[in-house]
């Protein structure tokens, strides 16, 4: 990943361009590429930030306060823009956004679709509005690529409620993607999943790939491939959660990895917000039509959730497995998705969830809620 981080020296499509390419292969890589990392970015301070937002008053403990405040401190030293890319960006791997951005630190330099919405919710409490402003006009500009590219990954779609190019990318896709007909008791429900067709290892963990797939055939490494991008995209990346054995059990080793043969509650969930908020943003905008079409999806969509992902017995929706027909009982938090995303159809279902939480033990440790309960060596 670094060395694809890195900028080019010559043009892309010279490095491709069939004569140029042999003599690029024979010539020292620092011929093609800068081994200078970070160079597509320079520094940029958000003008908006000021030393004393409202949210540093209401905290009464002196300690935490400071805290707090060195933590506001940070966002004049995150924030970048990419002129350079916008200038040759046949040199960059990175894309051109047209607002300045705020990164999330460290080996982090560019913009995150996940970090960035927590990063967006952080601007909007210090009061720096104009520069959370930019970066969601950042992902509307990203969205004419299909999606919003996070590194190598597509994240969870946290956009729902910027954009209204979301939701019908992800309801065009056809069953053999991420749109999936499930018959029970004699009715169709369509819900969608994770599905990247692509076999081959992530670039951003390419050695990783290629180790744990040694000794498969080639078929079956190319579909391990093709699921540990699908998890990588769920933003779950990696856990036990995908896990399918060859019993069909929700357990196994990161090499049982079976993303696509799921049907997530929390991704469901989400676009069922989804879709209640563009039904929403149609309504105030006077477009009854369309605000209908949402309401509906959004209908169809909660009664596919309940139909096979909620447990009336348990208290709460669990991931529903495409092969065995059966739901994963193991605790996720992703359990509690449709409470979040107020996608439940009774106050008892809500009442239910709140003591299966309780009594699943996951309320016992320290730090917050597991990602799990087991100890896979994953999340």
């Amino acid at each position: 990943k670094a060395v694809g981080d890195c900028h080019l020296q010559v043009a892309r499509y010279q490095v491709t361009n069939g004569n140029q390419l042999s003599t690029n292969c024979r010539a020292p890589v620092t011929n093609i590429i800068s081994l200078t990392t970070g160079t597509e970015f320079e520094s940029w301070t958000p003008p908006d930030w000021h030393t004393k937002p409202k949210f540093l008053g209401g905290i009464a403990d002196q300690q935490l306060r400071n805290w707090a405040a060195k933590i506001h401190n940070l966002w004049k030293s995150l924030g970048r823009k990419n002129e350079s890319v916008k200038d040759h960006p046949e040199l960059y791997s990175q894309i051109y956004t047209p607002h300045p951005v705020v990164v999330p630190w460290g080996c982090f330099r560019e913009l995150y679709y996940w970090d960035s919405y927590w990063v967006i919710n952080g601007l909007l409490l210090s009061e720096m509005t104009d520069t959370a402003h930019g970066m969601i006009q950042n992902f509307l500009y990203l969205v004419r690529y299909g999606f919003i590219p996070n590194g190598a990954t597509i994240e969870l779609p946290w956009i729902k409620s910027f954009s209204e190019e979301l939701c019908p990318l992800w309801s065009r896709s056809t069953t053999s993607g991420c749109r999936t007909a499930v018959t029970l008791n004699g009715a169709e429900h369509v819900l969608n999943r994770y599905h990247v067709q692509v076999g081959c290892p992530r670039p951003e963990s390419y050695t990783d790939d290629l180790e744990l797939a040694e000794g498969l055939t080639e078929d079956r490494k190319e579909q391990l491939w093709m699921e540990l991008k699908a998890g990588a995209e769920s933003g779950w990346h990696f856990t036990s959660r995908w896990y399918v054995d060859r019993d069909g059990h929700n357990n196994g080793t990161l090499g049982d990895t079976r993303t696509s043969q799921i049907l997530p509650t929390d991704l469901n969930a989400l676009l069922c917000l989804t879709e209640k908020t563009l039904a929403s943003f149609h309504r105030i905008l006077g477009d009854g039509d369309s605000a209908a079409q949402y309401d509906q999806a959004a209908a169809r969509r909660l009664e596919a959730i309940e139909s096979l992902l909620w447990d009336a017995e348990r208290g709460a929706w669990f991931d529903f497995d495409l092969v065995t027909h059966s739901k994963h009982f193991e605790f996720y938090p992703s359990n509690l998705a449709p409470v979040w995303a107020q996608c439940y159809s009774g106050p008892e279902m809500g009442e239910k969830a709140v003591q299966y939480l309780k009594s699943s033990g996951a309320l016992q440790f320290p730090n917050g809620v597991p990602t799990s309960l087991r100890e896979s060596g994953q999340q």
